[in-house]
């Protein structure tokens, strides 16, 4: 196996770990909390810092959980534990499980 496969199949792995459906319910649900909590803190700006720290933030957990899909370590196992925090919160959407 040549490094150019190599590098395909990590590139390949780490896009699919970092689009996983529980990575982006739980990458969604963090930016959520991260707006909803600038708000709480009652200024637009303070909302907007948040957002911006926590899109940062999930730039660098992207990054690492791609790192770690490429490795085949990946978060699907995870999606128990998210649809059981869905149901706790009465959202009206699951993540499938395989």
């Amino acid at each position: 196996m040549s490094i150019s496969n190599l590098a395909v199949t990590g590139w390949r792995a780490f896009w699919a770990n970092v689009l996983s459906p529980a990575t982006l319910s739980i990458s969604i649900a963090f930016l959520v909390v991260a707006f909803l909590l600038g708000f709480a803190f009652s200024r637009m700006m303070g909302a907007m810092n948040y957002a911006l720290r926590a899109i940062a933030l999930w730039a660098a957990l992207v990054l690492v959980i791609g790192f770690l899909g490429a490795l085949g370590i990946d978060l699907s196992s995870s999606g128990p534990v998210v649809n059981w925090f869905l149901n706790l919160i009465q959202a009206p959407f699951y993540v499938p499980v395989a």
